[in-house]
């Protein structure tokens, strides 16, 4: 198989091959959800491969809910979301491929959701091995420094978004980012994901300065939390930024990274919580 598509993820240079017998108007349409991180540069050394052996249409019917078997190197996944994911693992962690998608999903025309849910299952090995990790926030810059806002859908994060474009600040993402951790310092790098806003990161890796966990109120204000509802609510956004990570199981080393990495952002960081109003004027608040 031939590489023919390179993209970019963050950090990392991903390249895809398709098999030869998958249908070729599929394989010219997948890769153009990521035609805004697509790069033709070969200088650099590839660092993570994906295999999609075949991808088939109509072959699936949804389960009620989600069933995960994961077995060493192996994931099977059915969901409840119209796709099915079979999943191998090399011993340097690149990943094959066999997509099953549905014809039963409550949304037509999903199938961008499809190839970034795809993505997501083939790269999070490589990423939690790099110090990586998907989060589920907006996250904007402010005097070369990231502010990460976490929280579940309907919380306020395009919101948040939206305001820090009206204050000039440059906005990385208004739902999902990459935090990466070294030792004593956590960065934050945009995504390819185009949310619903549109939004999509540039470039650039923020020194991350603060973390709040937000929530919609009357009246705007920054408060701290105690640190065990600032750790649950930190590891709740990691699992939905992967959406169904608990696939890879609880003693596994992808968990035991998610752990140590949530442990170590609640002893970095304060407890913060941003009470967020829809009139409220973001540059009162966050400097």
């Amino acid at each position: 198989m031939i590489i023919i598509f390179l993209y970019n993820f963050g950090p990392l240079k991903v390249g895809v091959t398709f098999n030869e017998s998958i249908n070729k108007s599929l394989v010219k349409e997948l890769p153009s959800y990521y035609s805004h991180v697509a790069t033709d540069d070969e200088s650099a050394n590839v660092d993570h491969m994906c295999h999609i052996d075949s991808w088939d249409l109509d072959a699936y019917q949804s389960e009620k809910e989600d069933v995960i078997i994961w077995n060493d190197n192996r994931v099977s996944i059915k969901t409840e979301r119209n796709i099915r994911i079979e999943a191998e693992y090399s011993d340097h962690l690149n990943c094959h491929l066999s997509v099953f998608e549905g014809n039963d999903y409550w949304e037509n025309n999903d199938r961008m959701r499809y190839w970034e849910f795809s993505q997501r299952i083939s790269l999070y090995p490589r990423l939690i091995k790099n110090n990586l990790i998907l989060i589920h926030c907006a996250t904007i810059v402010v005097d070369g420094k990231a502010h990460v806002f976490l929280g579940p859908s309907g919380a306020g994060k395009t919101t948040i978004a939206l305001k820090a474009q009206e204050a000039d600040y440059k906005v990385l993402s208004d739902d999902t980012c990459l935090l990466r951790w070294t030792d004593d310092q956590v960065t934050a790098l945009s995504v390819p994901y185009i949310s619903k806003s549109g939004i999509v990161g540039g470039p650039g890796e923020y020194e991350v300065k603060a973390i709040y966990i937000l929530e919609q109120d009357k009246e705007s204000a920054v408060g701290l939390l105690q640190k065990k509802y600032f750790a649950r609510a930190f590891q709740e956004r990691i699992y939905e930024g992967q959406f169904w990570s608990h696939i890879f199981g609880l003693n596994t080393d992808v968990a035991k990274k998610i752990l140590s990495f949530t442990l170590f952002v609640t002893r970095k960081y304060k407890p913060l919580i941003f009470y967020n109003s829809y009139e409220s004027n973001l540059t009162e608040y966050i400097k």
